[in-house]
């Protein structure tokens, strides 16, 4: 998601911090999520519809709670929406076979967070 745009803004990199840690509960600092980010533009060989593909039948509804909520939280965070943005939160969504009144839920919860 904060690839989405073409531009990895600090502010996306700080709520990836955020949702890394809350998750793993490791401390990461930027250089990794910005090396991470530099080597997925340079390669793009295996992109997150193709994961989500494969592995969508092995995700937990509470895993594709997570995927929404942080994709939302990613998309909101550099204060600008892109369209390629929501174009790709609509496709993370049906992949994860999320239903409409669900993923506004989803949303709700997650702007309760930002």
């Amino acid at each position: 998601m904060a690839a989405s745009d073409g531009i990895l803004h600090e502010k996306e990199v700080d709520v990836i911090l955020v949702i890394l840690k809350k998750i793993t509960g490791l401390d990461i600092n930027k250089e990794i999520i910005c090396e991470a980010y530099e080597s997925y533009q340079d390669s793009n060989i295996v992109s997150v519809y193709d994961i989500l593909n494969s592995d969508k039948n092995d995700i937990g509804d509470d895993m594709k709670e997570l995927i929404i909520k942080a994709s939302y939280l990613l998309m909101i965070s550099d204060g600008n929406i892109a369209e390629q943005e929501t174009e790709i939160l609509s496709e993370i969504t049906a992949l994860l076979d999320v239903k409409e009144d669900n993923f506004v839920r989803l949303i709700r919860e997650a702007a309760q967070v930002s």
